[in-house]
């Protein structure tokens, strides 16, 4: 199958993509409306929560060193589960430990790490596309969250509603397992 990369790539400069991303923007399209973000995220602080289990996204123990896997849990208002969203242009941001903001996600291994399940960890900002998350609203308020080099959904694996669980890149399917609010 052919993906949105793919696609958007061999177009060349020439051309703008737009990923209608769900119905409603479809909708609007064929009404000839534009298409928009409805509800852009301004650069800020946030907690990230999951839609199917109402947890938190959250750094492991509080931590945020190198490798510290960004899993859910129970929401208990810490540090932990704070996040700095940075506007990069074009649509994508840096989402960084708001206790740490030079502590990014990052999908592991890296910018050619695209399959399924791969995990999300913080690690040192350095700019590659597996740091970079397109944020994508959904016409019930909520998220998704694209990362830049895969165009696979972030996930918590399995739809778990567990604590600890390590969050994931996946290929988007329009799950609740990959919606998410993000509130101040």
């Amino acid at each position: 199958p052919t993906s949105f990369l793919n696609v958007a790539s061999s177009l060349g400069a020439s051309y703008q993509v737009v990923r209608p991303d769900n119905w409603f923007q479809l909708l609007r399209q064929a009404n000839g409306l534009a298409i928009e973000p409805v509800a852009p995220v301004a650069s800020g602080t946030y907690r990230v929560i999951n839609k199917t289990s109402g947890k938190c996204v959250t750094a492991a123990a509080g931590a945020t060193g190198n490798g510290t896997a960004v899993q859910q849990a129970t929401c208990n208002g810490s540090a932990a589960q704070q996040w700095r969203f940075t506007a990069l242009g074009g649509g994508y941001y840096e989402v960084a430990a708001a206790s740490n903001l030079a502590q990014g996600w990052d999908i592991t291994g890296g910018t050619t790490a695209t399959g399924d399940s791969v995990k999300l960890e913080l690690w040192a900002y350095g700019a590659g596309t597996n740091q970079q998350w397109q944020v994508v609203w959904e016409p019930d308020g909520r998220y998704h969250v694209i990362a830049r080099h895969s165009d696979k959904c972030l996930d918590v694996a399995g739809s778990s509603l567990a604590d600890g669980v390590q969050l994931q890149q996946f290929t988007c399917n329009n799950t609740g397992a990959q919606s998410f609010q993000v509130t101040p």
